[in-house]
Formats: structure tokens, C-alpha cells, sequence
């Protein structure tokens, strides 16, 4: 359903969820815009794509409450696209994590959304809404700009794209890192909520169990991988129809962006050497699966 999706989390009656009408391969059945404030103030978390009908249910969910900020986990279009719009109509801030210039070779053409003024956040950040606050969590990973929002007073974890519950999440080149993915994880593992929201499809309740299952399942894809390597080099899409063989065709650029962030990964870590002729296995080299625990 499009529009309202839910505004009651459990016990509290904080957070009000829109889905906007963008679902697809990468976006599931759609971005998720989070309104969470008190009955008096509130923050967009997200707004999503721009488009018309979705901006107006955000207009909605404020409602006549104070607008404390636009906030934002990345930058990605699905997750910004609305940002700029919101900003003028609304006038308010925008925040997020700040773009370094050493960060700019990482901007992909067409994904990032960087053409607003915005309030720079950093890890620990507090912001305060009205009675309640949340805490800025930086989760680079899915991208080198990603942050998380923590509301500890009701165990609210507004995730991203960090982790979701109908799929694992996408670390693509050139703006994410398999080595900063795996941090984010462990570090979201420790913090003690009830709940975290994604911005792409369900809540997901048992928070701990399901990063547990995101570092097994990529654990699991590296042994795949690394498998099938050899001393002769090979590239991403002979691999890619090897370990993906049934993938739909919409599916395969996604998926060797996919699998190149686990072989740079390797790379790194002198398993493998990547070059323009393919990734071959480094001579007597292993997997450490240690490196998947938390």
C-alpha cells in the first residue's frame, strides 16, 4: 500500500512510516520515509524519491508539528531525490554526513544526490526532537557517506540501508567497502535497541539475530567465491554466471558490482590480486572465516 504504512511501533506512538511508489529490484517494495518526533516536533528521516504523492503524504505526517531537520542515512537518489524540494518548501536544514574532498572519486555519476546546502553530522552527533533525542551512528559499508539514527529512550534503530530484512544489502563500487561493512555490522550488534528500521521493507524485531545472519550469508558468498578462483584470471561476469546462474538479466550489473566489492575486499587482504585481466587466488592462500565473526 502506498502512503501511510504504519504509525504505531509497538508501545510507542513516535515513528510514522511512508512508502513511496518506487519498489524494484534494488529498492524492494519501495523507499521507506520515517517520521519520528514527539506530538509537538519531528524529524523526516529519508524522504525518499521526488515524487509528488509522496512528498505530500510527508506534508501529512508533519502535520502542524515544529520540523526539527531533513535527515539523512546517504545520499543515494531513492533516499535524497525529495531532500532539495522538502528544504525549500519546508525551510529547514538538511543533515548528514559530511563529503570530504578525498571522498569525491567515490561519487557515483547519477546515483548521488549532492545539490543542497547542508548541516554536517558526525558520529555521536545528538539531535535533539522535542522530548526525545537520537544519536548519530556512522555505518559506512553500503556507502562511504552512511550513518544510522539511534533513539535509545524507545530502542528505535533507524538502520538505512545498512541492514534490511528481505535482502542483504548492496556494496557497490564506487562508494562502498566490504572491510566497512563488516564494522558497521559488529558496531550495530553492540548497541542495545529493540528495533531497527530500515528503509527498505519490514521492521525487524530481533535485531542481533539478523546481523548474525547478514555475516554468515557474506562469509558464506566469499567462500563461494574464492572457490572458484584459480591461477588463471577470471572475470566478473564469468563469475558472475557461475555463482549467480539463474539471475535475471536486470539483476547482473548489481551483482558484479557485488561480487568486485568482495574480491577488492580480498585483494586487501592479500588473498587475491585484482587487475584490468580478472582476479586470480593468490599461491597457498586461504580465507580467514574468523574474520566474518563479530
Amino acid at each position: 500500500m502506498i502512503g501511510i504504512l504504519t504509525k504505531v511501533c509497538d508501545e510507542n506512538d513516535m515513528i510514522t512510516t511512508l512508502l513511496a511508489n518506487n519498489a524494484g529490484p534494488f529498492t524492494g517494495p519501495g523507499t521507506q520515509t520515517h517520521v519520528f518526533g514527539d506530538q509537538d516536533t519531528c524529524v523526516v528521516i529519508d524522504p525518499g524519491p521526488s515524487l509528488p504523492e509522496h512528498m505530500e503524504a510527508i506534508y501529512s505526517a508533519i502535520g502542524h508539528r515544529k520540523l526539527c531537520g531533513i535527515l539523512l542515512t546517504h545520499r543515494h537518489g531513492d533516499h535524497a531525490g525529495a531532500a532539495l524540494t522538502l528544504q525549500v518548501n519546508l525551510n529547514t536544514s538538511i543533515m548528514a554526513f559530511p563529503i570530504l574532498p578525498s571522498d569525491h572519486y567515490r561519487i557515483p555519476e547519477g546515483r548521488f544526490y549532492t545539490d543542497f546546502d547542508y548541516e554536517a553530522i558526525h558520529e555521536g552527533d545528538e539531535i535533539t526532537v522535542g522530548s526525545l533525542t537520537l544519536s548519530v551512528v556512522h555505518t559506512p559499508g553500503h556507502c562511504f557517506d552512511h550513518v544510522a539514527f539511534v533513539c535509545k529512550q524507545t530502542g528505535d534503530l533507524f538502520v538505512g540501508d545498512t541492514i534490511m530484512a528481505w535482502s542483504s544489502t548492496a556494496i557497490v563500487q564506487p562508494e562502498g567497502n566490504m572491510e566497512a561493512y563488516r564494522q558497521s555490522l559488529r558496531k550495530l550488534y553492540h548497541i542495545d535497541v529493540q528495533r531497527f528500521h530500515p528503509t527498505h521493507g519490514d521492521i525487524i524485531h530481533d535485531p542481533k539475530a539478523r546481523i548474525v545472519q547478514l555475516l554468515a550469508h557474506r562469509r558464506k558468498r566469499e567462500e563461494e567465491l574464492f572457490s572458484r578462483l584459480g591461477a588463471e584470471p577470471m572475470g566478473l561476469s564469468e563469475l558472475r554466471k557461475i555463482i549467480y546462474p539463474q539471475l535475471p538479466e536486470n539483476l547482473y550489473a548489481g551483482a558484479e558490482t557485488s561480487l568486485l566489492s568482495h574480491i577488492l575486499d580480498l585483494n586487501d587482504r592479500g588473498i587475491v590480486t585484482w587487475s584490468k585481466k580478472g582476479v586470480v587466488k593468490q599461491e597457498n592462500a586461504q580465507c580467514d572465516p574468523m574474520i566474518w565473526n563479530l
